[in-house]
């Protein structure tokens, strides 16, 4: 007979099951641990926005960024970090001020200063923009403005 850590009597033929369940506990710990340095590291590049990574997972998986660690595997959070990258589209004081912005670095097109801008209506554009499904914007919970994110 053998006692576990906290005193429970375990019996010579379920020792090995105990100790099953206690590598499978302690493999579990150290993958949520992994997981935790790995999105810790990610986070702290001073480019990386925290504020809308954490929006972001809000709105992909639901859980708070605490209880991220303990919800995906090292390999989910390498493709939703990835997926991040992938349709971030920056922090913005409103959407039409995404929209103007895009259209001025050629998002649709070589205007430029073509006269063609000066018909272009930003506020219909953003509308189907954002509402039309192609963007969405989440509030920022830091700064004043919006995070914008294409809907890919």
């Amino acid at each position: 007979m053998f006692r576990s850590k906290n005193g429970t009597k375990i019996q010579d033929k379920d020792y090995r099951k105990h100790y099953a369940k206690t590598v499978k506990r302690l493999t579990i710990v150290a993958e949520r641990n992994e997981v935790a340095d790995e999105l810790a590291a990610w986070l702290s590049d001073e480019c990386r926005d925290t504020d809308a990574f954490g929006l972001f997972v809000d709105n992909e998986y639901g859980p708070e960024m605490s209880e991220l660690a303990g919800s995906i595997t090292l390999s989910e959070l390498g493709e939703l970090t990835d997926r991040f990258e992938d349709v971030f589209a920056g922090h913005w004081d409103s959407e039409n001020d995404y929209t103007e912005n895009a259209i001025a670095d050629g998002a649709f097109g070589d205007l430029g200063d073509d006269v063609l801008t000066n018909y272009i209506d930003t506020q219909s554009l953003t509308r189907d923009l954002f509402k039309g499904g192609d963007m969405y914007s989440l509030p920022s919970r830091l700064s004043p403005g919006i995070f914008a994110f294409h809907n890919c």
